[in-house]
């Protein structure tokens, strides 16, 4: 259940990690490709293109799988779209070894998804990211004074219902089970709001619940429509689909963690409460690093809406001390937020995390550089720590040494 800036507070582990792919470590970048694509067995599927940069990235792979105790990644690289490098690595099931064309969650990555859409409505004059939630939603606790941007930004001052402890524990004591909006909605309202709007940084899954709702307003067709219409078709992600349900369509890449005390298989585990119906998607790897090409480069917006979803202006803005422990964060220039976008330096990033699964996409926009990575935990995996997003940020370090994914400050 980490946010964005918890998983990013993991950092000071990268330090090593990363230091490896920068400088080289327990792996020489001059050495070639080992000719089967797999740290101790072959991934059928797997597959190597012929580029300088990217020849040791097997090799950091398997280091940070070693070190996070990953099961499996899936990797992706590109170059000016072109794909410059994929593989698979270790297992999906006992036996059953990693395949690229795997399916799997891409959870908060539908996030970013539906800011695009809610600024392709600004882009059409729709709505406006100035617009009070009582032209929308006037019920909701202070309606008069959350605006649209409030919401994509996280500064709407709403609690998250990830965060609340009864929540917490239905969710450990029946993952199967599946939540509906309202139910979610009572646990983000059962308190006050955690600071005036506009005054704080929090990350709250709530505010998606809200942006759902003034979306299938605006257009008058349900979540999974309109994501379909907008991003996945015209992107051609056909292997990117909507359900609450937990099935994954096969051939699926499965799960095992260790967040309930012990090792068990999460594949199963349902997703309904990590966003709203419609944004909870299943995708595979090819699908992941186009969104990160395409999202990334704002190719669905208008050059201003995505400079405003890609923008600074929350840097040095937020303060842990005026919420309770752990819930407010410092906005700073290796970990901040756009507009449903996470920004860490010149990187534009997302990184989900759920039952056992994680998946990253990265992208620096000056140099075109997209890389996507999929990955599962092993049984002494720390079930917090997004491996697939160590493991981008040590393949961006590789990639673009000179313009690395910034370590951040801990105590953020």
């Amino acid at each position: 259940m980490s946010t964005f800036f918890f998983r990013i507070r993991q950092a000071l582990f990268l330090a090593s990690v990363a230091g490896l792919a920068a400088c080289g470590g327990k792996f020489n970048p001059a050495e070639p490709v080992p000719s089967q694509e797999s740290c101790d067995n072959p991934a059928p599927g797997s597959r190597v293109m012929v580029q300088t940069q990217a020849r040791p990235i097997t090799s950091i792979a398997c280091t940070v799988m070693k070190e996070l105790d990953l099961r499996s990644a899936i990797i992706q690289v590109s170059v000016d779209d072109r794909l410059v490098y994929a593989t698979a690595l270790g297992e999906s099931a006992p036996g059953t070894p990693a395949t690229t064309d795997m399916h799997f969650r891409n959870g908060a990555v539908a996030m970013t998804y539906m800011s695009t859409v809610l600024l392709q409505l600004v882009d059409e004059n729709r709505l406006s990211l100035s617009d009070k939630l009582d032209k929308w939603l006037p019920d909701l606790p202070a309606a008069d004074k959350v605006t649209l941007e409030m919401l994509l930004n996280n500064t709407s001052g709403y609690p998250d219902y990830v965060a609340d402890p009864g929540f917490v524990a239905a969710t450990r004591a029946d993952p199967l089970r599946e939540w509906t909006a309202d139910a979610l909605m009572a646990y983000a309202f059962n308190k006050d709001l955690i600071y005036p709007p506009g005054t704080n940084w929090n990350y709250s899954h709530t505010n998606y619940l809200v942006l759902d709702a003034v979306i299938e307003k605006a257009t008058g067709k349900p979540l999974d429509e309109v994501l379909r219409e907008r991003v996945l078709d015209p992107l051609q992600l056909r292997h990117t689909t909507s359900s609450v349900k937990p099935d994954i369509p096969p051939p699926v890449l499965r799960a095992y963690t260790s967040e309930r005390g012990s090792y068990e298989e999460s594949t199963s585990w349902n997703p309904s409460w990590t966003l709203p119906a419609g944004a909870v998607m299943t995708t595979d790897i090819t699908d992941l690093r186009i969104s990160a090409e395409a999202i990334m480069s704002g190719r669905l917006l208008s050059p201003k809406s995505f400079a405003a979803q890609t923008d600074a202006r929350l840097v040095g803005f937020g303060n842990p001390a005026a919420c309770p422990p752990g819930i407010c964060r410092t906005n700073t220039e290796s970990a901040h937020y756009g507009l449903g976008l996470p920004i860490s330096g010149p990187w534009l990033i997302q990184s989900p995390l759920f039952g056992g699964y994680s998946a990253s996409i990265g992208m620096l926009p000056e140099r075109r550089i997209s890389i996507a990575v999929a990955a599962t935990q092993g049984p002494q995996a720390n079930p917090d720590r997004n491996g697939s997003e160590a493991l981008m940020f040590a393949i961006a370090r590789q990639m673009a040494p000179d313009k690395p994914v910034p370590l951040s400050n801990p105590t953020n």
